[in-house]
């Protein structure tokens, strides 16, 4: 042995433990994410769910461009009825025509934005219906 090994014994890595079977543990979660492989792998079989997958998509773009369409062109919303006209959340004075494009904005905001979630509801069950048929 070397003088400097015999100084420093603190510096030699412990030895590991040989490699035995897997915990429980590890078991559950190798499981798991062989599980999570294979159902990725699975692209949704019919037809249907791959039309409602591509409308989920196009109204999920709808959706977000109401919503920043709404942030941009009214950044004082709401815009409501005061005794001197119209005026929005700071104060500032707006037309009639802008009360009525807002109001037209969040009733489109309200349809869009819950189909959106419809949509995308009907194609998580048509894919899960297209794997549940096809295991």
């Amino acid at each position: 042995m070397n003088r400097d090994d015999d100084r420093l014994p603190y510096l030699t890595p412990p030895r590991q433990p040989e490699p035995s079977e897997p915990s429980p543990i590890e078991q559950i979660f190798d499981a798991a994410t062989e599980a999570a492989r294979r159902s990725a792998r699975k692209p949704p079989s019919g037809p249907v769910a791959r039309i409602l997958g591509g409308l989920t998509i196009a109204a999920g773009l709808v959706a977000a461009a109401t919503l920043v369409y709404g942030i941009v062109m009214f950044p004082d919303a709401p815009i409501r009825e005061t005794p001197r006209g119209f005026a929005g959340k700071t104060g500032a004075p707006h037309t009639a025509a802008d009360h009525e494009a807002f109001q037209q904005w969040l009733t489109a905001l309200f349809v869009v934005f819950p189909a959106a979630f419809a949509l995308g509801f009907a194609y998580a069950a048509a894919s899960a219906l297209g794997r549940r048929k096809t295991s």
